[in-house]
């Protein structure tokens, strides 16, 4: 408990204040320039020069037009002889910032509406119509299953289902189909798989202009930083040096409060120093004083200087009065 309440009144009753001290050394000397320097090379090189930490920034704001020309001829034996001109390769017409050009397709060619058996895989292999289950339709399936087994070719059956007839393949290639209905009214379809490549334009930049605001407030975080040179020479020369203890008395000093220290004698009252303001006088026992040294006042040059400066002579007498007998004025 009193370890705590000397704590709190060092804590509450003590002021500390920096205290300059040149040390005369190499080490420590070669030392805090070269701290100094590694900040300042740090404030310049880094934040100045590269960050450009003078410069107030801002990112771009930017839209996007692309547009895309050319024609191109292909002759299959199911579509013969066509051009492609960009309505027909570019896929959609419109993207957000970036645009899809078809390089090669698989065409299903007039789809309808209709019944037909299922792209064989594992879920839709049947030997008979107990393994179909109508009503049913699975993630990668084509349309609604039947009920019915069906022969997908000569050797497999699979699932009847409603969809789309023919059925084509479930890859993950974008895919479009364009619609139109035959001269009885009947809707048909061409489903095109498109394969190609797809660009992705994207924007990105910054803009920046001198500002003194930034400037200022790099320029004193760097001055701060410099106080950590001082910080790391004193860690080094308090605690790691073999003079460390010679240099934390020359860096310390410790000065009591004058109150606290002044001494008991002579009693309050007795009239050392005057109550009033001002220059100060002669108490009773500050007369007593003279008096007694009056046989040797001419040959103590201090005593002389104390009786012609009173101003001077209370700060003095306190410690004066403690070096002397007060037995011998009674």
């Amino acid at each position: 408990m009193a370890g705590c309440c000397a704590a709190l009144a060092a804590f509450l009753f003590e002021y500390d204040t920096p205290r300059i001290v040149l040390i005369r050394s190499r080490k420590v000397g070669l030392m805090n320039r070269a701290v100094q320097l590694l900040i300042l090379a740090y404030v310049i090189g880094w934040v100045f020069v590269w960050e450009k930490g003078y410069q107030e920034t801002d990112s771009v704001v930017s839209s996007v037009t692309t547009k895309v020309k050319g024609v191109a001829v292909t002759n299959t034996s199911k579509l013969g002889f066509r051009i492609w001109d960009v309505a027909d390769y570019v896929i959609p017409a419109q993207q957000e910032n970036s645009l899809f050009v078809m390089t090669n397709m698989i065409l299903t060619m007039n789809q309808t509406q209709d019944l037909c058996p299922e792209i064989p895989d594992v879920t839709t292999v049947c030997k008979s119509d107990a393994n179909c289950t109508a009503g049913s339709a699975g993630t990668h399936s084509n349309g609604v299953s039947t009920g019915r087994c069906v022969p997908f070719n000569r050797s497999v059956k699979t699932c009847e289902v409603a969809a789309w007839c023919p059925v084509e393949d479930d890859t993950h290639v974008p895919q479009f189909a364009k619609y139109y209905r035959d001269p009885a009214g009947k809707e048909q379809r061409t489903l095109i798989k498109a394969y190609g490549i797809r660009f992705d334009i994207i924007v990105f930049g910054k803009a920046g202009k001198f500002d003194i605001i930034p400037t200022m407030i790099n320029i004193g975080s760097g001055l701060a930083l410099l106080g950590m040179a001082t910080v790391l020479c004193d860690i080094i020369v308090l605690y790691c040096m073999k003079k460390r203890l010679y240099y934390r008395e020359k860096k310390y000093k410790y000065v009591e409060d004058y109150e606290q220290v002044r001494p008991s004698w002579p009693p309050a009252g007795a009239g050392l120093l005057s109550p009033r303001c001002g220059s100060p006088g002669r108490g009773p026992v500050w007369e007593a004083i003279l008096q007694r040294l009056a046989p040797v006042w001419r040959s103590v040059p201090l005593l002389t200087r104390l009786s012609r400066h009173s101003a001077a002579a209370p700060s003095l007498g306190p410690y004066l009065i403690d070096s002397l007998n007060p037995a011998s004025f009674q």
